[in-house]
């Protein structure tokens, strides 16, 4: 059987009546893709499966590592979009991508034990998943699209072993949201990323190489934030962080810069610095925010270690003219 001009659903169809026939591995003959225990797979390049779709009403999806011995690496756009009974998926060790909306609308899903090894999360890929409580990814996380998570009102932590960046609107209307912690690597928080989490509280970036640049309005209206921390330095746009009302302080790396208009008015800046170091700058900068700041954590510590190179020239020096007080004495003497 040809599938040329057969529709999604057709074919679909066609599986579940050989599913019932007890059919459900490889069908080669009625089409490229291929079903497996519910799940429809597709050629995803020459030498890898995605999955694409699903047939019936699932509840739990456990997605295979690999079928007919190739890697099942992606979920294809669309794939569960409004499976409305889907309360957990289990991806697998081998699964990279999830496509744009792949599980977008699926307003009963809870769970989402994620693999090692999953690299992208494409645009809307969880966007309206309004059950999900939590989300923990491993350090093989490159990056969310834009509204990857948007409007999941139910979503309360969100933890990232290491992650690029945080597109557009990624969590946005995540009202429940309470904490995010990033351990490493953050270097992009797109606009509104984080707009109206009005729970949001605590916001922790544990650094990256290069600066972690935060876009105009990336937490807008997060009305409750009252404690950000990036280890690493940032470049916060005009309005990063306007509506957030709460916010007192914020604390920054060293050469960090902060627009005009970035923080709420009267917003402290402090910067943190790293007690393991061999020279600490002990002086802090503070400044109200609204005005604008440039860390100058460079110029703080050359000026300390210029001051304690005098400081030892000149105690050289003083031993130096002591010691010639003592040999004139002591010809004097003789």
């Amino acid at each position: 059987m040809q599938t040329s001009g057969m529709t999604r659903r057709s074919f679909l169809a066609a599986c579940g009546f050989l599913a019932s026939m007890g059919i459900t591995g490889c069908l080669t003959g009625c089409s490229k893709e291929q079903m497996l225990e519910g799940l429809v797979f597709a050629p995803n390049g020459s030498d890898a499966f995605a999955v694409a779709g699903y047939q019936g009403s699932p509840t739990t999806v456990k997605i295979p590592d690999t079928v007919n011995e190739l890697n099942v690496t992606a979920v294809k756009e669309k794939a569960f979009e409004n499976c409305t009974s889907l309360t957990s998926v289990s991806l697998g060790a081998k699964t990279r991508f999830i496509g744009n909306r792949a599980f977008a609308g699926c307003t009963s899903l809870t769970a989402i034990p994620a693999a090692n090894g999953l690299q992208s999360i494409s645009n809307s890929a969880f966007e309206g998943c309004t059950a999900l409580p939590g989300i923990n990814f491993g350090s093989s996380l490159g990056s969310i699209g834009a509204r990857g998570f948007a409007g999941c009102t139910s979503l309360a932590t969100a933890e990232f072993a290491n992650c690029y960046g945080f597109g557009d609107e990624s969590f946005k209307d995540c009202a429940a949201l309470e904490t995010v912690n990033v351990a490493s690597n953050l270097r992009s928080i797109g606009q509104n990323a984080f707009e109206n989490c009005t729970s949001l509280t605590s916001f922790t970036s544990n650094g990256t190489v290069g600066a972690t640049e935060i876009a105009a309005n990336a937490f807008l209206n997060c009305s409750a934030l009252t404690s950000v921390t990036f280890i690493g330095k940032v470049a916060a746009e005009k309005d990063a962080f306007a509506g957030c009302d709460a916010l007192t302080s914020i604390t920054v790396g060293p050469e960090s810069t902060i627009a005009e208009g970035a923080l709420p008015s009267g917003c402290e800046v402090i910067e943190y610095h790293d007690s393991s170091k061999e020279v600490e700058v002990e002086r802090i900068e503070s400044s109200d925010a609204g005005t604008g700041w440039t860390s100058n954590v460079t110029t703080q510590w050359k000026q300390d270690t210029t001051e304690q190179a005098e400081d030892s020239s000149k105690e050289e020096q003083a031993e130096e003219n002591t010691k010639e007080v003592t040999e004139d004495n002591t010809k004097e003497k003789a």
